[in-house]
């Protein structure tokens, strides 16, 4: 699994910027990140949660994780677009493992290590996707 990146972000001055691969994240060093995203990936994996730890260990005190997921409204959204208008790959939609609402994100992100008052999750683009944000605190590193 692929964590991609936008390229443009690739030649930011002074920002160097790492894509990685699910494979490999545990050969990231702890607390060396500054930020991690994580788009639409995680519905993919059977073990969300240790994905998650991953990023919850890379990140250094005031590191952000930014994880964005299709909802279950969205699960209908994104069938009916492979499956019925085949403007969408169904191969993607059939490798899909779970749907997430902020009732099912937040507690991955808490057990993974964040602390519950650091986390904002909420649905957006009209309800068909969850985002969660968290940061690290100093005093939970």
């Amino acid at each position: 699994m692929k964590f991609s990146i936008y390229s443009e972000m690739q030649s930011w001055p002074g920002k160097p910027v790492e894509q990685l691969y699910a494979e490999t994240m545990e050969q990231v060093e702890d607390a060396s990140l500054d930020v991690v995203l994580c788009m639409s990936v995680i519905e993919h994996l059977w073990e969300p949660d240790l994905t998650l730890a991953h990023f919850r260990r890379v990140l250094r005190p005031g590191g952000v994780c930014a994880v964005n997921v299709p909802s279950w409204r969205g699960k209908r959204a994104l069938e009916y677009s492979a499956f019925k208008l085949g403007t969408s790959p169904a191969d993607e939609m059939d490798d899909h493992k779970m749907y997430y609402d902020p009732r099912d994100l937040w507690p991955l992100m808490v057990k993974a290590g964040f602390v519950p008052h650091a986390i904002k999750c909420f649905r957006h683009k009209f309800g068909l996707n969850t985002f969660a944000v968290a940061t690290v605190t100093e005093q939970h590193r």
